[in-house]
């Protein structure tokens, strides 16, 4: 047994959501390769629907993540609430409990690029708790005095967790909604939703604080996270992603750990593990992909405008498409030109062209 663990939490919802569980496959398949006596790995889980077996399930007939992982120890939790997002401050008490010296929890949508014992390595000090800080957003400022932290990646030290007052769980949940009454009233009201949605990593940070544990931040090259939605990863200097044959994948990350937001799993879930809400997404993605490669380069937008006043024939679509193409750095081959002009046409019906079709 080592001292370190990789800890992950998951909680299958009654409605048997299985999208969570698709993104820890996935995240357990690209851990899988740094895997080694150094670290252990333990999911703790949750099934609320006591018919559905995470040892049995097998995923669209073939992936079943219990006998597929064997050098991972999945746990079963005795979490009785609902929360997804509580769920992850229960079981640390059990962690901790198997004799591990520090935890280093991950959400579900993350992955790996390299070893996580770089982190183990590079955050030890021991009197200290490490997470992401959000950065100065002033409408949190309001509520909180100070910027937040995001919850989805946390190395803890057993040090500092033994010095913690008893029950976690239910002080966390009692100051995020002494949180939330606050943001109801010095927020507008949707501002005041948003708020409340990501409510559980504040009244963490918030109890935390209180109880005065010095948290140090997780450097962005060493673990990124990214939220917004699917556009937000077009243009991205910490990830770049490549269309192949209409197969979405990344080609390139310049961070060692990728936390990507859960509605954008459908591009880092494989084809295979996708549920069917997710493959509807993915194809939705492709096309605009598409169009969004018109948009990443200067010069192609630049020179497309030069033809606003103009009506051009098919052809001349078709040579402005094949430069564009190049000027987006190559990433679809010359096979799959004329299915891309096939898609250009359908996009854009008639010969007339806007700038404002390319918007993105």
């Amino acid at each position: 047994m080592s001292k370190n663990v990789i800890y992950f939490s998951l909680l299958i919802p009654k409605n048997n959501n299985i999208s969570y569980y698709t993104m820890l496959y996935t995240a357990l398949s690209s851990l899988k390769p740094y895997q080694n006596d150094s670290f252990d790995v333990v999911v703790m889980y949750t099934c609320l629907d006591k018919k559905f077996d995470i040892n049995t399930y097998v995923h669209n007939d073939k992936y079943n993540i219990v006998k597929d992982f064997p050098f991972v120890s999945f746990i079963e939790s005795d979490y009785k609430e609902t929360d997804v997002f509580m769920h992850r401050y229960h079981n640390f008490s059990r962690i901790f409990e198997m004799g591990y010296d520090v935890a280093f929890y991950l959400d579900c949508d993350v992955v790996f690029f390299e070893s996580p014992m770089f982190h183990f390595k590079k955050y030890s000090e021991k009197n200290v708790m490490y997470a992401k800080y959000e950065g100065d957003f002033p409408l949190w400022k309001n509520v909180l005095g100070r910027e937040g932290i995001t919850s989805g990646q946390m190395i803890l030290p057993r040090s500092v967790f033994s010095e913690l007052k008893p029950n976690l769980h239910d002080r966390i949940m009692k100051t995020r909604k002494k949180l939330e009454r606050k943001a109801r009233k010095v927020l507008r009201k949707n501002d005041a939703e948003w708020f409340c949605s990501l409510s559980e990593q504040y009244g963490a940070f918030e109890t935390l604080q209180n109880e005065n544990v010095i948290i140090k931040n997780l450097e962005h090259e060493d673990i990124t996270f990214i939220g917004g939605g699917a556009e937000a990863l077009f243009c991205n200097e910490w990830i770049q992603l490549k269309n192949e044959r209409g197969i979405i994948s990344v080609d390139k990350c310049n961070t060692k750990i990728f936390h990507y937001l859960g509605p954008n799993a459908f591009v880092f879930v494989s084809g295979g593990l996708h549920t069917p809400e997710m493959a509807k997404q993915y194809n939705e993605f492709e096309r605009e992909w598409k169009i969004n490669l018109l948009n990443k380069s200067e010069d192609a937008i630049n020179y497309l405008t030069n033809y606003i006043q103009s009506c051009i024939t098919e052809e001349e679509l078709y040579t402005i498409a094949y430069q564009m193409i190049n000027l987006s750095r190559n990433i679809y081959d010359d096979n799959l030109n004329d299915t891309y002009r096939e898609e250009l046409l359908k996009i854009l019906p008639g010969t007339k062209i806007q700038t404002t079709k390319f918007a993105f």
